[in-house]
């Protein structure tokens, strides 16, 4: 288990420990986000190096508790990415799903609006991709990679009306095309601006 995955968990174990010895209320929060077209980098090929990725969705159920002390909470989340493409011909798409750690700091609050800080830490547990990922070409032979996750963080914005809400949230996703041809692993990075909304249930 690497170090990306244990600060993780330790992260999620903390807020949940947070929710259960403090006593505090813990609520639930689905939310839907519209992922701005974002930035693609890629050490896989001269093709995947620096591009621009199209809109994508993301669905994602986030757990958070009440504030703990000093205006903050803390809770973690699971979210899904419906595959996005590169800004380039023929390229079918890719996707991560992640699971993560929250920290929430409610900054100020007026006319009923809670305005609040967050940042997130985790891990992109499954990192997918079509075509160009999973085989490439290279002068007629076919590279073959194993998809592997990394490093998720995030920090934004969010306002709480009642039991709605909306975010504004600029994310990095981070994973691994690890060559089954040669002894070759590429980095790859995908950063973009979400915009979400959600309710609490």
């Amino acid at each position: 288990m690497n170090i990306v995955y244990k600060t993780a968990l330790i992260l999620l174990v903390v807020g949940m420990s947070t929710m259960t010895f403090g006593q505090e209320k813990y609520l639930f929060y689905p939310k839907i986000s519209i992922d701005a077209p974002g930035k693609h980098f890629s050490e896989m090929s001269l093709e995947g190096v620096h591009k621009n990725t199209n809109t994508g969705i993301t669905a994602a159920l986030e757990v958070i508790t009440k504030p703990v002390f000093y205006n903050m909470s803390f809770g973690g989340g699971i979210s899904y990415q419906f595959a996005r493409k590169l800004d380039v011909e023929n390229y079918q798409g890719f996707q991560f799903a992640t699971v993560y750690g929250i920290v929430k700091y409610r900054a100020l609050q007026f006319a009923g609006i809670e305005c609040s800080v967050l940042g997130n830490l985790g891990y992109n547990g499954i990192f997918g991709g079509i075509g160009n990922y999973s085989t490439y070409s290279v002068d007629g032979v076919d590279m073959a990679y194993t998809l592997l996750g990394g490093l998720y963080y995030a920090g934004g914005v969010r306002f709480d009306k009642d039991i709605y809400f909306f975010e504004a949230v600029y994310k990095q996703y981070g994973g691994t095309a690890s060559s089954t041809t040669f002894n070759y692993k590429a980095a790859i990075h995908y950063t973009t601006v979400s915009f979400s909304i959600g309710v609490l249930i």
